[in-house]
């Protein structure tokens, strides 16, 4: 029985030593999907439409925006400690309290992965 128990632990090992970290973690970008929408509650200004286009949860979706003519800075803020499979979520002046302007670049970042995603806000 105690052998059986090694046997199985190292195989285990064995497989966890072959297997890439990348298979563990994502690489690159999230997959998310990025759009915007008019701000019908605050007047100008848009609001962003972030999908979760994968079958696997992400967690501590993130954003952070900059206004080049205004020199404003939106810091990191967490817009979804987790977001399931095929979920969306909206982020605007309620949930952040900043107005999406055209031209602002927007980084969308998400634990795990090694790259964020970055637009511009369109007219």
């Amino acid at each position: 029985m105690k052998y059986n128990t090694i046997k199985s632990v190292v195989l285990v090992l064995a497989l966890f030593s072959l297997t890439p970290a990348y298979a563990f973690l994502g690489i690159g970008e999230p997959p998310l999907a990025i759009s915007t929408r008019d701000d019908c509650l605050m007047g100008p200004g848009k609001v962003l439409i972030i999908v979760n286009t994968s079958d696997k949860p992400i967690h501590n979706v993130t954003v952070a925006a900059e206004n080049f003519e205004l020199h404003q800075t939106l810091k990191l803020i967490v817009v979804a400690v987790t977001l399931g499979p095929h979920e969306t979520v909206e982020v605007g002046w309620a949930e952040v309290k900043w107005r999406f302007q055209y031209g602002e670049q927007v980084n969308v970042c998400a634990y795990g992965y090694f790259s964020d995603i970055r637009r511009y806000i369109p007219k």
